[in-house]
């Protein structure tokens, strides 16, 4: 487990998103971190889209979603993290019909093919986890 303190944040948005609508996020990872997480809900039951940044125990990233409580199964992405204990980060989370882009400081990193629908289910975003936040911006297309 982490030594330092974890942050939770949840932002309500109340399904006023559509497609094309990028949240950004603005933070720096602790520098003993376990992980840290975005999670886009529609209520406590159902994620439409759930990222997971693991610096221990299975290094990586981690993708899925969660319909009634029943998870789906795990992307696991181990080659592709662009985060580093101590240091900063900007990621952007494109939400489009069908899918979630995934930006990190700039650049293209994944696109998560979406498997619960529509967008304007979304009614909270979730970010919690061994980081520090500056900003967290919403901006709808």
């Amino acid at each position: 487990m982490a030594t330092d303190s974890q942050m939770s944040v949840t932002h309500n948005l109340n399904g006023i998103l559509v497609p094309h609508s990028t949240v950004m996020i603005h933070g720096k990872v602790n520098p003993d971190p376990d992980r840290f997480a975005v999670g886009f809900h529609k209520d406590d039951e159902t994620i439409l889209f759930h990222l997971i940044v693991r610096f221990r125990n299975g290094k990586g990233l981690i993708l899925n979603s969660r319909n009634n409580n029943v998870w789906g199964n795990e992307e696991i992405k181990s080659d592709i993290s662009p985060f580093s204990p101590g240091k900063e980060f900007k990621i952007g989370i494109e939400s489009l019909e069908d899918s979630f882009k995934v930006s990190v400081d700039d650049k293209h990193l994944l696109t998560f093919n979406a498997r619960i629908k529509p967008l304007k289910d979304i009614n909270y975003i979730n970010i919690w986890g061994d980081f520090e936040m500056f900003r967290l911006l919403v901006s709808l297309k």
